[in-house]
């Protein structure tokens, strides 16, 4: 950031660009004036304006000295002005809400109707710039005229004792969607708090932002400011979209009966600036035509603007984040988002990836056509229904079909059984049975690949599930070792569990684990060089105190509701009936290793560094399945998921969730008739429906990872490795055979089903 005379370095705004409306934009110099010392470049987000010319930008400071000596008659000539007859306050001020560019928001008390009210008073710099204060009242004009649930109501125009411009509006009492988005962010995980603010309450939130948007744009509006700065979130969930300071009246859009008389022409009133193209908004959240400063904007740049709200909404990242106010203006030109926060995170569907990648094309004439249709896209995911950003597959729309029929369908395959028993009975021709049987085979194939994929679909979810609770962890402990107190009772390291000294409380024998355990403390060991010092210490206690939340997760890992159970139903499930999560690690880059439930059962010499479950998280962005291995502690099928410690871009460690295979899967490995199995995207199997149970006589085995053997049909492995889903006919050791397979999406594997015809 400079001073009043310094430029600051000219970015490179040009570059090739696939809109062909929009043309390259120059070579330009940006002056940006903070309104702190303490505020600078590259922590400016306010909205700003300037001009374009071919020699460089014209900043606010100018652009004011230019406006002050333009005369009124001339604003007067083409009929923008402020009215000089509007009437004193009959309000009186309370207390002051916020500042910006334009002017100062009071809370103020109307003397007649005594109500608490906003009012926004036009800065005294603004009130001595007649373009300016015409831009003022054109503000108020344009949103008193948008009566809209999402629209804050105008009351009245007046001035204030000192005589400038000020209109008062409904008080909001709430916060800004930038703050309610940080809060959501600070919030764990899993808290009741957050849940409260899950993906379908922020998707209807939005479509409230759609629907006021896409008002406006019928009333002839363009707001051009849309980020989360300028929406509010009232205290009982009501949605507003503020701030229509530079919005723009669109040309043959009147008709509507907007009627503005201070805000025509008012963008092109500085004498020799009529050429010069005009850039508005905030860097970050503005449409590549507006960055560009095109004078052609239409609903899409809208469009554009709020698909980046809705990533943001989606990841609680902003999708233009990195980089100082040029750096994210170019960013905005060439139509650059941060978007693998988006794409690698699970949890979001592809429906979601696609509408935001859609409403957000750097060619316009790929996005939504307006905001209507935006919000009608998102309604369609909200419902179930294929979405046009990401229109079905033949499969998904069979799965979709039978999801939302599953009464229908089970009357109508009632109905062909009863169909075709009449036809056997009654029709004697061997060519019409033949025919009956061919069709029947058909419709039974139609429903055995949709119970395949709902049945993988039900496996999809617990993994999705677990993969939660473990990025939460992983979360959690950033967090814990950062800014967490000490934990007064603890740690407790591998010697008190292996008889040196007072053992800590809680230890018993568990027979699913098949030596003592205890469920009340962790264990620590540290493998790293040296003893343990301060700094190890200091993170052992802390880490020490999530043995209540990772205790609360074990439990969660068996039923979202456990962890309300009776303490003693809680400690009758986790030492006898056992749950799917049987162990949690945590370990960190130094050697120190955390493990959950407390044990002594390490081999000397124990370092998790070289564990592959270890490896598995540090060499990964997010939760990982490795391979299953048979526990050697226990005889059971173990599967483990990894996840880095990360500080920002630097990796502190590793957690790991190691799961028992039967608990999590077991039930949906078994089927009536055939063979069902689970393998990876390169057609390795990974466990078989016979492998689920007790594998305690595969002693070869302990503790290291099963052999996986390719699967046995190249044709299906070609289609895996296709991404395909789907069924097919084979002929195997002279029997036909049918194969069913479905993609698991959270891992990448696929869930297949082999039975004989």
């Amino acid at each position: 950031m400079e001073n009043g005379e310094d430029e600051a370095r000219p970015p490179k705004l040009d570059g090739a660009r696939s809109d062909q409306n929009l043309a390259p934009p120059p070579e330009v110099t940006l002056r940006i004036h903070p309104s702190s010392p303490s505020e600078d470049e590259s922590s400016y987000s306010g909205t700003f304006v300037f001009d374009i010319d071919g020699e460089g930008v014209v900043d606010f400071q100018t652009l004011r000295a230019d406006s002050n000596g333009y005369a009124n008659d001339q604003l007067a000539a083409v009929g923008v002005g402020v009215p000089a007859d509007v009437p004193g306050r009959g309000w009186v001020m309370l207390d002051k809400v916020a500042a910006g560019a334009m002017g100062e928001v009071v809370r103020a008390r109307d003397r007649d109707l005594n109500r608490t009210e906003a009012a926004k008073i036009m800065g005294k710099d603004i009130a001595d710039v007649p373009m300016l204060a015409a831009k003022f009242f054109g503000e108020a004009q344009i949103t008193a005229q948008l009566e809209h649930p999402s629209i804050v109501p105008i009351y009245s125009l007046e001035r204030s004792e000192d005589g400038r411009l000020a209109y008062t509006m409904r008080m909001v009492d709430g916060i800004t969607l930038e703050q309610w988005l940080q809060d959501t962010l600070a919030m764990p995980e899993h808290s009741d708090a957050a849940e409260s603010r899950g993906l379908f309450s922020r998707l209807e939130m939005f479509l409230k932002i759609c629907d006021g948007v896409q008002y406006a744009y019928h009333r002839g509006v363009l707001h051009r400011d849309l980020k989360p700065a300028n929406v509010m979130i009232g205290t009982h969930g009501e949605v507003y979209v503020m701030d229509w300071g530079i919005a723009e009246l669109m040309a043959g859009k009147q008709e509507q009966g907007l009627n503005i008389e201070g805000h025509r022409d008012a963008d092109t009133l500085i004498p020799g600036t009529t050429k010069r193209r005009q850039v508005v908004g905030t860097p970050g959240y503005m449409s590549p035509e507006q960055a560009i400063g095109a004078g052609d904007l239409d609903g899409r740049s809208d469009v554009y603007a709020s698909g980046l709200i809705l990533q943001e909404l989606l990841t609680l990242q902003p999708a233009v984040a990195s980089g100082n106010i040029a750096q994210r203006l170019e960013r905005n030109q060439q139509g650059e988002r941060d978007d693998r926060a988006l794409v690698n995170n699970k949890s979001i569907s592809p429906e979601l990836v696609a509408i935001v990648e859609r409403a957000t094309q750097l060619d316009r004439e790929r996005r939504y056509a307006g905001m209507g249709d935006f919000g009608e896209d998102i309604r369609r995911y909200t419902r179930g229904d294929q979405t046009l950003a990401l229109p079905d597959g033949y499969w998904q729309a069979v799965v979709r079909w039978v999801g939302k029929n599953r009464g229908a369908v089970a009357v109508f395959i009632l109905l062909l059984i009863m169909v075709s028993a009449m036809k056997t009975t009654w029709e004697a021709q061997e060519q019409l049975r033949m025919q009956e049987t061919a069709a029947a085979h058909e419709r039974v194939e139609t429903l055995r690949v949709a119970t395949v994929a709902g049945q993988a679909a039900r496996i999809d979810g617990r993994f999705v599930r677990l993969e939660g609770l473990l990025e939460w962890l992983s979360a959690s402990v950033a967090t814990r070792i950062r800014i967490e107190p000490y934990n007064a009772a603890g740690p407790y390291f591998i010697g008190a569990f292996q008889g040196q000294g007072v053992p800590p409380p809680g230890m018993a024998m568990v027979p699913s684990y098949e030596h003592p355990v205890s469920f009340a403390h962790p264990v620590f060991l540290y493998a790293g060089e040296g003893g343990v010092d301060a700094d190890i210490q200091k993170r052992a206690l802390r880490i020490s105190g999530m043995r209540d939340e990772i205790r609360r997760l074990m439990l969660r890992s068996a039923g979202h509701d456990v962890p309300q159970w009776a303490v003693s139903r809680q400690a009758q499930l986790l030492a006898e009936d056992g749950v799917p999560l049987t162990w949690v690690s945590i370990a960190f880059e130094d050697g120190l290793h955390m493990s959950f439930p407390g044990h002594g059962a390490f081999p000397a010499g124990y370092d998790p560094r070289e564990r592959p479950w270890y490896r598995l998280g540090a060499e990964n962005t997010g939760p990982t399945w490795g391979a299953p291995y048979v526990d050697s502690a226990s005889g059971r099928l173990i599967l483990p998921c990894s996840a880095p410690i990360m500080d920002g871009s630097v990796i502190q460690g590793v957690t790991a969730a190691k799961l028992s295979f039967d608990s999590i899967i077991g039930d949906l490995l078994q089927t009536e008739a055939g063979e069902a199995m689970i393998v990876d995207g390169d057609g390795r199997i990974v466990i078989r429906g016979g492998d689920a149970g007790d594998v305690r006589e595969m002693e070869e085995l302990n503790n290291r990872a099963l052999s996986r053997i390719m699967l046995p049909y190249p044709s299906i492995i070609e289609r895996i490795r296709e991404l395909q889903s789907g069924s097919e006919l084979l002929t195997v050791q002279g029997r036909r055979t049918r194969v069913v397979y479905h993609q698991l999406r959270s891992l990448g594997w696929y869930f297949i089903v082999v039975e004989p015809e």
